[in-house]
């Protein structure tokens, strides 16, 4: 949000889609959906500034340089074993294509998920990163200056809406 001087640090499963399409409106970037997205609650985040939906601190400073440090930094947050169960039952791990090769289309239905405890452990400890990784710049930690607790979603990010003057 280039006219508000913020930077919103989207950690996957922290409540940030809806962070994100509240912050849309008043922002340089735009909603991308692919064949497997449905827009709503699966997009993509993409702007001049912003890389990647899950873009971390690195990423902004590498397209800003020193000119990172004239915003404001907010990153969501959630409890770990709330955020890890939630990483594991994503809808898109439960995505599937069937290929109908005589139309040359294929469709996107979903599996029914299941637990699997020896996947949930490896998928954590392969795939999901800690919300600090996020908050680092040639590998010194910076704090941001809000913190959006997914539970306490509506509460900060209103307070952070009403300090920041973003309607």
């Amino acid at each position: 949000l280039s006219k508000y001087k913020l930077i919103y640090l989207h950690v996957p499963k922290t409540g940030g889609n809806s962070i994100q399409s509240a912050l849309l409106p008043y922002s340089d970037d735009s909603r991308v959906v692919t064949h497997r997205q449905d827009g709503k609650n699966d997009f993509t985040i993409r702007g001049r500034v912003t890389p990647t939906k899950h873009a971390t601190l690195q990423q902004y400073y590498h397209v800003l340089g020193d000119n990172l440090f004239d915003y404001k930094v907010a990153v969501s947050v959630r409890h770990p074993v709330a955020r890890s169960v939630s990483y594991y039952f994503t809808p898109s791990r439960w995505t599937r294509v069937k290929r109908l090769p005589v139309l040359n289309v294929g469709i996107v239905y979903q599996t029914k998920p299941r637990w699997n405890e020896d996947a949930f452990f490896e998928i954590i400890q392969s795939q999901m990163r800690p919300a600090t990784e996020y908050l680092y710049v040639n590998g010194k930690l910076v704090e941001p200056n809000y913190v959006l607790k997914a539970e306490n979603l509506a509460e900060d990010f209103g307070r952070m809406c009403r300090e920041m003057g973003i309607p």
